[in-house]
């Protein structure tokens, strides 16, 4: 199996600990940011990465404990990855 696509970010760690320092289960995350825990999932295991407005809201949801930045970084290595696939 490949490593994930996104597991460079340092946001899918963040949220899932924030996730656990809150005592949640992803459906409880997933239901706190209004997504499905398909999504949730995805995003918290780095297969996925959500939408920039996706990520505004999770950095407010999670009081800036993930922030925007940190799914966003790396977006040129991201791009050079694609390429050279």
């Amino acid at each position: 199996m490949s490593e994930p696509r996104y597991a460079h970010l340092t946001a899918p760690p963040r949220l899932a600990s924030w996730r656990k320092r809150n005592k949640m289960l992803q459906q409880a995350a997933a239901d706190a940011l209004g997504v499905d825990l398909a999504s949730y999932n995805a995003w918290e295991r780095g297969r996925e990465r959500p939408g920039i407005d996706m990520c505004a809201h999770i950095q407010a949801v999670t009081r800036g404990y993930v922030r925007l930045g940190q799914w966003t970084q790396d977006l040129a290595l991201d791009a050079r990855r694609t390429r050279a696939s």
